[in-house]
């Protein structure tokens, strides 16, 4: 365990031009208009930019990339995205470059109920034109494999706004394609049942919340977008539909700068917690 903790500080730096071709697949992955040159890019699409193409001897068997050069290699073979906390600062524009300096902050190991369990913070800093335009954690769980978990609800939650969504097979085949993230459980329905044991084809989480935070952001288009913070609690199984819904703004909440809460509920089960501040 203690290899693990020399992570902390490693940091990289990834470029894209914004270029009209990969925006142009993007939109079609999350079924958007594209933006034009110059337009700010929508929320959350920042995850589809830096990417990194591993070579295939640098996979896992599930289609990972191994761990080690960038993020802390473990015994636990199986990693996920937890959650994470986005501020927004300036929009990200169309047809201009930009980096991302990624450094992992932090290694914390902690005992669930399923085991042991490594969670790993990565700070991102999105850069565009010599300007702060995003700044992130992204929170990363390393476990043992497990068979998923789908808890029910412990309460009702009562939305404002919803929206259906139907995550087709093509839908999570493009979105891999544009993040380039060869994860077997996302496009393998095989893999996905036989050897990892859900259901079918998972959702990407990443996928999830630019689906969530975009319905809220066309519901509600003069809300201001500061900040987003969100969490999964269970996977969402393709083709199966989802909903997507929240709490509509109160002008006095948003004054305060008290978070407006938006979630993901499939069959009955709450898969993502999230809030948004103005």
């Amino acid at each position: 365990m203690t290899e693990v903790y020399d992570a902390v500080g490693n940091s990289r730096t990834q470029c894209s031009n914004l270029d009209a071709n990969h925006l142009r697949n993007v939109a079609a992955a999350v079924d958007q208009p594209m933006p034009a040159v110059g337009e700010a890019l929508p929320l959350l699409w920042h995850w589809t930019l830096f990417t990194q193409a591993p070579r295939y001897k640098d996979l896992m068997a599930d289609g990972h990339a191994t761990v080690g050069d960038f993020l802390p290699a473990s015994s636990l073979k199986s990693r996920m995205w937890a959650g994470g906390d986005v501020e927004f600062f300036a929009p990200l524009r169309a047809g201009q470059p930009a980096k991302c300096i990624s450094t992992v902050g932090s290694v914390t190991p902690k005992q669930g109920r399923l085991g042991e369990l490594l969670f790993v913070a990565v700070n991102h800093e999105v850069w565009q034109d010599d300007s702060l335009c995003i700044r992130e954690r992204q929170d990363i769980v390393y476990r043992h494999p497990a068979a998923p978990r789908f808890p029910a609800m412990e309460h009702t939650l009562t939305a404002d706004w919803s929206c259906a969504v139907t995550p087709s097979e093509i839908m999570l085949f493009r979105y891999s394609a544009v993040t380039y993230n060869s994860h077997r459980i996302h496009y393998d329905q095989a893999y996905a049942q036989d050897i990892e044991q859900y259901p079918g084809l998972v959702v990407h989480g990443p996928l999830t919340m630019t689906l969530l935070l975009g319905a809220f952001t066309k519901r509600f288009p003069t809300f201001a977008v500061r900040r987003f913070t969100y969490r999964s609690l269970a996977p969402i199984i393709a083709p199966q539909p989802f909903t997507v819904a929240g709490r509509a703004p109160a002008s006095e909440a948003i004054e305060a700068g008290a978070p407006c809460d938006l979630w993901a509920i499939q069959n009955g089960v709450q898969t993502t917690a999230a809030s948004v501040i103005a």
